[in-house]
């Protein structure tokens, strides 16, 4: 009878970099909500755009905002040989600026840990 019983909700979910846009967090977060236990916490990577020195990426963010765009919004795609994904958006934000989209969304940033410009945030359901 084990196929008939639910799963067990998890009260950890590990997340990689997940969110193309803020206006993609609503939907992202309500899923993550009806998989998830109460009071389940998310813990995650982003990389902080803004921990740059390349001139690069500077006007790669400056283009960003010129279209409307988050600077850390990147589009990518991956790539073997002849073989390519479709693209699509990828967001890479500092700590307060994730605790700005997804506070809002019951999902407070609570813990952040720094390697450079590379972060494992925690947050949790409210």
């Amino acid at each position: 009878m084990i196929g008939r019983r639910p799963w067990p909700k998890p009260a950890s979910i590990v997340i990689l970099g997940l969110i193309g846009s803020p206006e993609d967090a609503p939907a992202f977060f309500d899923t993550i909500r009806r998989l998830a236990a109460p009071g389940a916490r998310i813990i995650g990577t982003t990389r902080d755009p803004y921990v740059t020195d390349d001139p690069v990426h500077h006007a790669y963010h400056e283009r960003n905002r010129q279209r409307g765009r988050p600077p850390g919004q990147v589009t990518h795609r991956i790539r073997r040989r002849d073989v390519a994904t479709p693209w699509s958006d990828l967001l890479w934000v500092s700590f307060e600026e994730l605790g700005a989209i997804t506070g809002p969304l019951g999902w407070p940033a609570i813990e952040r840990r720094t390697n450079g410009p590379h972060e494992t945030v925690v947050l949790v359901m409210e």
